[in-house]
């Protein structure tokens, strides 16, 4: 496969990279979500996600919404699925059926196609083991599982990870582990609202911070606030949430190093600006087509209204890639994805010589 089987000549879709010292941009990643399967091992109290559905996507049918999404500007493919569906007889006969040898194998397949059409996968499904994650970091850029909480009484009866098994906090952090070891950036984060103390919260981060320390290998930290999984609305500034979310997002801007980034459920909060007051300083995947997989109902404003706020108060809003720049400088990614990413490499390191931002044109 050479470079111009995976870029489309679309004049309008430019991709950013900015000065990598700049404290004045907010940063995004343009989006599309692929949903797998919302069969899940896990059965979470707040999460819609669970049962024993027997849904899961034909890998070819995602070519068609993946060609679309880079039309509409998307870098990246937000492939998305509940925790382990291949355990559900159902939809082991399905691999069966389809030739596939492995629930892991599908993934790299659908994974694949999404690469072939321009975008970069960050895979989002849960748990897998070092081997599995080692076979898929050939194809996906970064990696996703957030750490949740470090309570391990949530794992009790009547508790939100009751009846979660991988919800176990040793489990998530040997999956941050296995991220490091294999130089796979990865994205983690914490819930605000499942019944956890401040001073949990903090636990989370420091530990958060702690592996990031040895591997160095975070690129994003989500504050996610528990919003019911049955409504889905925008948070009001006087609810116990929105205060809570806000001010663990303070709290991880002061303890989390600066090269790690900081996000939150952007669609659910009615002042961009107060998020980034507070320390947000990416906005995370702003779907540009199709709709964020878990608050459907909560849309993204159009980007332009992002910009024309945040640039009022003297910020840079800009697109980056999936995989951070300073990432990519390093090159945190395989052979295969530097078919696409070994040319912005090169620029980066161009631009790292002057202080400015470089604009690479498709």
């Amino acid at each position: 496969m050479t470079e111009d089987q995976i870029e489309l000549p679309i004049s309008a879709n430019e991709d950013i990279l900015p000065y990598l010292d700049s404290s004045d941009i907010i940063t995004y990643s343009n989006a599309v979500d692929i949903i797998l399967s919302s069969a899940c091992r896990n059965q979470c109290t707040y999460c819609s996600f669970g049962g024993r559905q027997k849904d899961l996507v034909v890998p070819y049918s995602t070519i068609k919404v993946f060609k679309a999404a880079r039309k509409a500007g998307a870098r990246e493919a937000n492939i998305v699925s509940g925790e382990r569906p291949d355990r559900f007889h159902g939809i082991r006969a399905k691999f069966d059926v389809w030739g596939f040898n492995s629930y892991i194998e599908y993934i790299y397949t659908i994974s694949e196609l999404a690469f072939l059409e321009g975008l970069l996968v960050n895979l989002n499904v849960g748990y897998l083991s070092l081997s599995e994650m080692k076979y898929l970091s050939d194809i996906v850029a970064t990696v996703e599982c957030n750490l949740e909480s470090l309570r391990t009484d949530f794992m009790d009866e009547n508790q939100v990870h009751q009846f979660a098994p991988s919800k176990d906090p040793q489990i998530r952090i040997k999956f941050l582990e296995n991220a490091g070891k294999l130089n796979l950036p990865v994205i983690t984060g914490l819930l605000v609202g499942i019944g956890e103390t401040p001073e949990d919260r903090i636990d989370t981060l420091m530990k958060i911070k702690e592996i990031h320390e040895e591997y160095g290998n975070v690129q994003l930290v989500r504050i996610v606030p528990c919003l019911p999984v049955d409504v889905n609305t925008v948070l009001t500034p006087g609810s116990d949430l929105y205060q809570h979310t806000l001010e663990t997002i303070r709290i991880a801007r002061e303890l989390l190093p600066n090269e790690v980034d900081i996000t939150t459920t952007v669609n659910a909060f009615p002042d961009v600006m107060t998020l980034i007051e507070h320390g947000v300083t990416d906005l995370g995947e702003i779907r540009v087509y199709g709709r964020d997989c878990i608050h459907t109902a909560l849309p993204f404003r159009p980007l332009e209204e992002y910009q024309q706020v945040i640039e009022d108060h003297q910020y840079r809003f800009l697109k980056r890639l999936p995989i951070k720049n300073g990432y990519i400088l390093v090159q945190k990614y395989s052979k295969k994805l530097g078919q696409f990413l070994d040319k912005y490499k090169v620029r980066l390191k161009e631009s790292t010589k002057d202080d400015k931002f470089t604009l690479v044109a498709l």
